[in-house]
């Protein structure tokens, strides 16, 4: 992208850079397909704070925020989109939406809490 990444997250706390959009990104997927998380759950490819992404995550990341936004700059998407996104989370480990999270602020693995459950 254009903006530097460290601009990005919660600067104050010391929380930015290119592994607090990737986390973020993940999270937003997870609610676009129903599932409910918070800010400090952490799962799969999301990195410890300036914690560097690996390149070759870097092109899956392009292609949950392509379709996340159905391919427009504040878009929102289809539901081929969905379908994709779905599909994509459930087949890769790294975005797979898993039963038990790491919540980062009491340094514990706990249950995701599910809408309706």
């Amino acid at each position: 992208g254009t903006i530097d990444a460290d601009r990005c997250g919660l600067t104050v706390l010391d929380e930015h850079g290119d592994w607090w959009i990737a986390a973020n990104l993940i999270r937003d997927v997870a609610s676009l397909l129903g599932v409910e998380t918070r800010p400090w759950d952490v799962w799969g490819a999301m990195r410890e704070p300036g914690e560097a992404i690996p390149d070759d995550d870097l092109s899956l990341y392009d292609r949950l925020a392509a379709l996340s936004v159905g391919g427009l700059s504040g878009g929102t998407p289809s539901a081929a989109d969905l379908d994709a996104l779905a599909e994509l989370v459930a087949g890769d480990d790294r975005l797979r939406i898993p039963d038990e999270v790491f919540n980062a602020t009491r340094g514990r693995v706990e249950p995701l809490p599910r809408m309706g459950g």
